[in-house]
């Protein structure tokens, strides 16, 4: 997870080698206790992926389920400014 302070407004994007699927965004009040935030996902194009985004939480953290049982490889990177 990421403490992103008071910031509102964050933008993710990377690249996630299983282009069928979508990453889940996670947010918490105390870095403890996760919850999804249904009003926002991200989903992967040709493998690639990009959102910005409203966020009224301090922790965020991004969840990306393998069912495939094959390996997969994904990047991330958070970007803000205050």
């Amino acid at each position: 997870s990421t403490d992103i302070g008071d910031v509102k407004r964050v933008s993710v994007f990377g690249s996630l080698d299983d282009s069928s699927s979508s990453i889940v965004v996670e947010v918490s009040s105390d870095n403890s206790v996760f919850y999804i935030n249904t009003e926002q996902s991200v989903y992967v194009d040709n493998s690639n992926f990009f959102r910005t985004m409203e966020i009224d939480a301090r922790y965020i953290r991004f969840k990306y389920t393998n069912s495939s049982g094959s390996a997969k490889v994904w990047n991330a990177i958070l970007s803000y400014k205050k």
